[in-house]
Protein backbone atom coordinates (compact mmCIF):
# COMPACT_ATOMS: atom_id res chain seq x y z
CA UNK A 1 0.00 0.00 0.00
CA UNK A 2 2.74 2.56 0.70
CA UNK A 3 4.19 1.80 -2.80
CA UNK A 4 0.92 2.59 -4.21
CA UNK A 5 0.98 5.67 -2.07
CA UNK A 6 3.93 7.08 -2.88
CA UNK A 7 3.63 6.30 -6.75
CA UNK A 8 0.60 8.60 -6.68
CA UNK A 9 1.85 11.49 -4.28
CA UNK A 10 3.72 14.02 -6.68
CA UNK A 11 0.62 13.76 -8.71
CA UNK A 12 -1.64 14.20 -5.77
CA UNK A 13 0.30 16.54 -4.73
CA UNK A 14 0.07 18.96 -8.08
CA UNK A 15 -4.06 18.22 -8.21
CA UNK A 16 -4.76 19.42 -4.69
CA UNK A 17 -2.49 22.49 -4.88
CA UNK A 18 -4.67 23.51 -8.23
CA UNK A 19 -7.72 21.73 -6.83
CA UNK A 20 -8.04 24.03 -3.48
CA UNK A 21 -6.66 27.35 -5.69
CA UNK A 22 -8.82 30.03 -6.06
CA UNK A 23 -7.53 31.12 -9.27
CA UNK A 24 -8.52 27.69 -10.82
CA UNK A 25 -11.98 26.87 -9.00
CA UNK A 26 -14.03 27.68 -12.47
CA UNK A 27 -11.40 24.55 -14.43
CA UNK A 28 -11.70 22.02 -11.73
CA UNK A 29 -14.06 20.40 -14.03
CA UNK A 30 -11.59 20.81 -16.94
CA UNK A 31 -8.81 20.38 -15.49
CA UNK A 32 -9.66 16.62 -14.13
CA UNK A 33 -10.66 16.11 -18.09
CA UNK A 34 -7.08 17.16 -19.46
CA UNK A 35 -5.76 14.89 -16.48
CA UNK A 36 -8.35 11.60 -17.67
CA UNK A 37 -7.57 12.35 -21.00
CA UNK A 38 -3.77 12.19 -20.57
CA UNK A 39 -4.34 8.62 -18.90
CA UNK A 40 -6.06 7.47 -21.70
CA UNK A 41 -3.51 8.56 -24.56
CA UNK A 42 -1.11 6.04 -22.94
CA UNK A 43 -2.89 3.58 -24.62
CA UNK A 44 -2.27 4.54 -28.17
CA UNK A 45 1.43 5.96 -27.29
CA UNK A 46 1.56 1.98 -25.97
CA UNK A 47 0.40 0.75 -29.09
CA UNK A 48 2.15 2.69 -31.89
CA UNK A 49 5.43 2.54 -29.52
CA UNK A 50 5.29 -1.70 -29.78
CA UNK A 51 4.33 -1.36 -33.87
CA UNK A 52 7.70 0.94 -34.09
CA UNK A 53 9.73 -1.30 -32.16
CA UNK A 54 8.87 -4.15 -33.79
CA UNK A 55 8.64 -2.89 -36.85
CA UNK A 56 12.07 -0.98 -36.96
CA UNK A 57 14.52 -3.07 -34.71
CA UNK A 58 17.89 -4.57 -36.35
CA UNK A 59 21.23 -5.94 -35.27
CA UNK A 60 22.45 -2.67 -35.21
CA UNK A 61 22.97 -0.93 -31.90
CA UNK A 62 22.98 2.92 -32.88
CA UNK A 63 19.46 2.55 -34.67
CA UNK A 64 17.61 0.30 -31.44
CA UNK A 65 18.80 2.94 -29.06
CA UNK A 66 17.53 5.65 -31.25
CA UNK A 67 13.98 3.31 -31.45
CA UNK A 68 13.78 2.61 -28.04
CA UNK A 69 15.35 6.22 -26.45
CA UNK A 70 13.65 8.78 -29.00
CA UNK A 71 10.97 7.60 -31.32
CA UNK A 72 9.06 4.94 -29.83
CA UNK A 73 10.02 6.66 -26.06
CA UNK A 74 9.98 10.60 -26.57
CA UNK A 75 8.64 11.87 -30.13
CA UNK A 76 5.51 9.15 -29.90
CA UNK A 77 4.02 9.84 -26.35
CA UNK A 78 4.81 14.17 -26.92
CA UNK A 79 3.33 14.05 -30.09
CA UNK A 80 0.10 12.48 -28.48
CA UNK A 81 0.36 14.99 -25.91
CA UNK A 82 0.26 17.90 -27.74
CA UNK A 83 -2.48 16.30 -30.31
CA UNK A 84 -4.23 15.50 -27.38
CA UNK A 85 -3.93 19.46 -25.88
CA UNK A 86 -4.44 20.99 -29.89
CA UNK A 87 -8.02 19.11 -29.79
CA UNK A 88 -9.12 19.78 -26.22
CA UNK A 89 -8.26 23.07 -26.33
CA UNK A 90 -11.00 24.08 -28.51
CA UNK A 91 -13.26 22.61 -26.82
CA UNK A 92 -12.66 25.29 -23.76
CA UNK A 93 -14.74 28.87 -24.09
CA UNK A 94 -13.08 31.61 -22.19
CA UNK A 95 -9.20 30.69 -21.81
CA UNK A 96 -5.93 32.72 -20.87
CA UNK A 97 -3.03 32.45 -21.83
CA UNK A 98 -1.96 30.39 -17.98
CA UNK A 99 -4.87 28.31 -18.76
CA UNK A 100 -3.26 26.39 -21.69
CA UNK A 101 -0.30 25.61 -19.28
CA UNK A 102 -2.38 24.26 -16.53
CA UNK A 103 -4.27 21.98 -19.30
CA UNK A 104 -0.82 20.98 -20.95
CA UNK A 105 0.37 20.01 -16.85
CA UNK A 106 -2.77 18.00 -16.61
CA UNK A 107 -2.45 15.89 -19.73
CA UNK A 108 1.68 15.25 -18.81
CA UNK A 109 0.99 14.38 -15.26
CA UNK A 110 -1.79 12.01 -16.25
CA UNK A 111 -0.06 10.76 -18.53
CA UNK A 112 3.01 10.44 -16.02
CA UNK A 113 0.64 8.84 -13.51
CA UNK A 114 -0.11 5.88 -15.31
CA UNK A 115 3.24 5.00 -16.77
CA UNK A 116 4.76 5.41 -13.47
CA UNK A 117 1.87 2.93 -11.83
CA UNK A 118 2.97 0.71 -15.09
CA UNK A 119 6.69 1.09 -14.27
CA UNK A 120 6.04 -0.37 -10.68
CA UNK A 121 3.37 -2.61 -10.83
CA UNK A 122 4.36 -4.08 -13.99
CA UNK A 123 5.93 -7.12 -15.26
CA UNK A 124 10.11 -7.20 -14.31
CA UNK A 125 10.26 -8.45 -17.64
CA UNK A 126 9.00 -5.51 -19.38
CA UNK A 127 11.53 -2.98 -20.59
Amino acid sequence: MKILFFTFLPALIVVLFFYFAQKFKNLKFFILKAFILGILICFPAGYINSFIIETFTNNNEINNALLYGFFAGGLTEEILKFLALLFYLPTQKKLEKFDVVIFALFISLGFAVYENFGYVFGSSDNS
